[in-house]
């Protein structure tokens, strides 16, 4: 229930996000609203994608268990080097089943998120109508896409560091000082009597738990920029293929 419940937020605020990007705003309750529609379509198609996917990847991990099995390599305590090696032919196309299966799945969602949602959210069109469009446009660009693909991940593991390092760094430099003021807290808690301990951590707790979450919050937001910067990328790229989906004005 909280996959679904998460689900569903996640579709609908995927396109809060694309209006706040284009028009520069933080809004969120009437983008909310507004996209209602478009985004409860979104959620059903990943609701159904997320199902396929794992029944296809369960299919592969089941033939590749019955395939051991019948191998009869389970059935000996020992095993040769000949049967480890027979294990791992066996063992081999259902890695590279698993692994084409994570390929496709990963385009899909790629091509889904960057080009079918800003084709959605412009047209106001379900999935399944803006997917032939996104298809149709992609396939006039090909070898663009491609080079658009290997740019992205390149991106990814570029971003992917850069936050790494970021989050470290203003992890420790929260920690450090709450860690410092934890132990002062502590010394002072020392000078009180015993029938007032609690009633003082009582008041430190209401003081610290709104400045602890506030820093959670801003650690989560590290991770913002890079979410700006990507949706505005893809969107931008869609719009250089064809005009009529650029979104956002320069």
């Amino acid at each position: 229930l909280l996959i679904i419940l998460f689900s569903w937020l996640g579709g609908r605020f995927s396109f809060v996000f694309i209006e706040d990007v284009i028009k520069r705003d933080a809004s969120v309750k009437v983008p909310f609203a507004t996209n209602r529609e478009i985004g409860n379509s979104y959620f059903l198609f990943n609701l159904a994608f997320i199902f396929i996917y794992l029944i296809l990847l369960g299919l592969i991990v089941f033939l590749c268990i019955i395939s051991c099995v019948k191998s009869g390599i389970f059935n000996t305590d020992a095993p040769s080097a000949k049967q480890i090696f027979q294990f791992f032919l066996i063992l081999l196309p259902h890695l590279l089943a698993a692994f084409i299966l994570i390929v496709v799945t990963a385009l899909i969602a790629l091509v889904t998120k960057d080009f079918v949602l800003p084709i959605m959210f412009k047209d106001r069109i379900r999935i399944l109508r803006a997917w032939p469009k996104a298809f149709g446009i992609l396939k006039r660009h090909i070898w663009d896409f491609v080079i658009y693909v290997f740019i992205k991940i390149g991106l990814a593991i570029g971003a992917a560091i850069v936050y790494t390092l970021a989050f470290i760094i203003c992890l420790l430099g929260i920690l450090i000082p709450l860690a410092l003021l934890g132990l002062g807290l502590y010394l002072i808690s020392r000078s009180f009597p015993s029938s007032a301990l609690i009633a003082y951590w009582v008041v430190v707790g209401v003081i610290a738990t709104p400045i602890f979450l506030f820093l959670l919050y801003c650690l989560i937001s590290l991770n913002l920029p890079f979410g700006v910067f990507f949706r505005t990328f893809s969107m931008k790229f869609l719009g250089r293929l064809d005009p009529q989906y650029d979104l956002i004005v320069s």
